[in-house]
């Protein structure tokens, strides 16, 4: 997982970093909600960055496919937003989220990216 520099900042990349050939790393990316932000993660990860009053949190989720679609979803929505969020969320704006790939609230701003390996009725988990 990394963030990119903003517009304007020095970012140095040690030499042989340049060397590499950049087709050799599948990633996933992800905006964040602060512009010049993002987070980029590994293609089969789950990609996300929670902005909380001003502050980003960026992490990158190895993910397992979950068994069903109903509890896959309801279980991938718990751990990205949390129960206080989840339990006030209808099946129409759960929908909305997992569509936009992005949730957002006075003081918070999601923003996620699932993996392409992820079919529908398939939601990723992690942390159990």
């Amino acid at each position: 997982m990394r963030l990119t520099a903003r517009p304007g900042k020095l970012l140095r990349i040690p030499l042989f970093l340049l060397l590499v050939d950049s087709q050799a790393f599948a990633e996933i990316r992800v905006r964040c909600s602060t512009p010049g932000e993002e987070v980029a993660c590994e293609d089969d990860q789950v990609a996300v960055c929670d902005v909380r009053t001003g502050r980003i949190f960026a992490s990158c989720h190895d993910a397992k496919a979950s068994a069903s679609s109903d509890a896959g979803r309801g279980e991938f929505l718990h751990r990205l937003l949390g129960e206080q969020v989840t339990s006030q969320l209808d099946s129409e704006a759960e929908e909305r989220i997992l569509k936009s790939g992005e949730w957002r609230s006075k003081d918070r701003a999601v923003t996620f990216k699932v993996p392409a390996n992820f079919g529908s009725g398939h939601w990723p988990v992690w942390g159990r």
